[in-house]
């Protein structure tokens, strides 16, 4: 029973690898050349008569162009190879290199670099800088703070003498009044005691008439 039942799923194998493909593409092929034999043949002596019509006239399509690259041929061999008089070998077998020394010379050459460049900078200031002794740094008020200053105190000056009023033009023009700033006080001056003296002059009046009288 098991040989019966191996020599069974052995030709079920060979059956499935003889088959080709799936029912599907099976059908799909068999449509596809249905339709190659329906196709109706051209005869290949028309066709280049019909293409030989147009030879020698300028194609409305035109091909883009190529860049140098590719139309220049590649050359199989360097151009030193070919010319080796145009060219220097150069080797550097009997030289001591290491990655410290090149590091060095590099920083070397930067370093010269700089330096170059600070002296074509300024040259005349180092040597001002060294016939001259340094002089002392003297530090001023700036005209900006001066001219604020100079107009606060106009200001200050121009509105002590406003706020009296002024008779101009047949009016009488009162003193101008800023929101939120504080008037000005004035010291007030003690006025001399004219009152008390009329007074006593009054009362001495009497002793005038009396004296007249007499």
């Amino acid at each position: 029973f098991e040989d019966r039942r191996k020599r069974l799923f052995d030709s079920l194998n060979t059956a499935e690898k003889s088959i080709k493909g799936t029912s599907l593409e099976q059908s799909d092929s068999s449509e596809r050349n249905r339709h190659f034999l329906d196709r109706p043949k051209v005869d290949k002596k028309t066709e280049t008569r019909h293409v030989m019509k147009f030879r020698g006239r300028e194609s409305i399509f035109k091909r883009p162009e190529a860049p140098i690259s590719q139309c220049l041929r590649p050359r199989r061999r360097p151009d030193y190879q070919v010319n080796p008089g145009k060219w220097t070998k150069y080797s550097l077998d009997d030289v001591d290199t290491s990655e410290h020394t090149n590091t060095a010379a590099a920083f070397a050459f930067l370093a010269e670099c700089e330096q170059r460049r600070r002296d074509e900078k300024a040259p005349g200031d180092e040597m001002e800088v060294e016939g001259e002794p340094a002089e002392k740094v003297v530090f001023k008020k700036s005209t900006k703070l001066r001219r604020a200053v100079e107009e606060a105190q106009k200001d200050c000056s121009t509105s002590s003498e406003d706020q009296s009023p002024k008779f101009r033009a047949s009016k009488v023009v009162m003193p101008e009044y800023v929101i939120g700033q504080a008037a000005v006080k004035k010291d007030r001056k003690k006025k001399p005691q004219k009152s008390a003296e009329r007074g006593k002059e009054l009362k001495l009046d009497h002793l005038f008439e009396d004296e007249e009288d007499g």
